[in-house]
């Protein structure tokens, strides 16, 4: 076999079998400042519910396994070990003419988490999530409300749009159910 063959076999094989299961570190910060986001655990569960359905825990597990616990099995330091923690941090994730920046950090109003979206190098989209009184909020890159969470003394969660109008609610029940099916 001729030296560009055996080349070319040999980053096929690395190709195939760079896959690694792995720390999974953004998925894990993501997660821990969703626990710390609030002491009341209906709060932190509406702050899951809404980063599930914004998919941030899709993409941060996308991000991990496709590029960072790659990284990490290749050269032994994951880039996100960067001794920050969870308090704030940033990454970037790039896809063709896409990219997703992921930020954290705790700021004096509290915990924020930030996604935003570029394509072409152009600011597409960007959604805020944060506490505001007993509710966690989602704005846009204006400021605007794009939804509400909040979780009720009785256990309820409470969803509304933009205006206010309750768009969804779930039980206490529904909640506890919903939270003892999700892998941990």
């Amino acid at each position: 076999m001729r030296q560009p063959h055996r080349m070319a076999v040999l980053v096929a094989a690395a190709l195939t079998v760079s896959g690694c299961y792995g720390p999974f570190t953004l998925t894990r910060k993501v997660y821990n400042w969703n626990g710390e986001v609030s002491d009341n655990k209906w709060v932190v569960e509406a702050v899951f519910l809404v980063c599930a359905w914004l998919p941030v825990y899709g993409i941060s597990v996308a991000a991990d396994a496709v590029i960072f616990n790659s990284v990490e099995f290749w050269t032994g330091n994951n880039p996100l070990n960067d001794g920050k923690g969870a308090d704030a941090g940033s990454k970037r994730i790039v896809r063709g003419d896409t990219e997703s920046v992921l930020s954290w950090a705790t700021t004096p109003a509290g915990e924020q988490f930030v996604l935003q979206q570029f394509r072409q190098g152009q600011p597409a989209s960007s959604v805020r999530i944060e506490r505001e009184g007993n509710e966690t909020v989602a704005m846009n890159a204006d400021g605007q409300r794009l939804f509400t969470a909040q979780t009720l003394s009785d256990g309820r969660l409470i969803i509304r749009d933009a205006e206010g109008d309750q768009v969804s609610s779930y039980s206490g029940d529904e909640v506890r159910k919903f939270l003892a099916s999700v892998p941990r």
